[in-house]
């Protein structure tokens, strides 16, 4: 790396730390990929359909538990079955039961 100082510009140094900035940001998104769980989202939609189809009055944290992911995450999972049509809500969230649509 050139001297920035006596260049009397900070293009060199800015250059020389996007550049580790970069392989930083390389290094972080390779080893996060080592960490994205099997669970594959298709077959976890799956398996939430059969375990509401055994038990409908079965709660998200359950299906959270059963399935080893977050309540966020089964809840995002309900979502995309409610828009496939594929499942249904009746009654409150509380009291209420899911519905299997075939």
């Amino acid at each position: 790396m050139e001297d920035a100082g006596s260049m009397g510009e900070s293009t060199p140094f800015i250059e020389f730390m996007l550049g580790v900035i970069y392989k930083s940001l390389e290094d972080y998104i390779q080893e996060s990929q080592k960490n994205v769980p099997k669970n594959v989202p298709k077959d976890r939609l799956s398996k939430v359909l059969k375990l509401i189809k055994e038990n409908n009055n079965i709660t998200i944290s359950e299906l959270s538990a059963k399935l080893n992911v977050t309540d966020k995450t089964i809840k995002r999972d309900i979502s995309k079955l409610k828009n496939e049509h594929k499942i249904q809500r009746v009654g409150s969230s509380k009291s209420g039961y899911w519905q299997v649509l075939d």
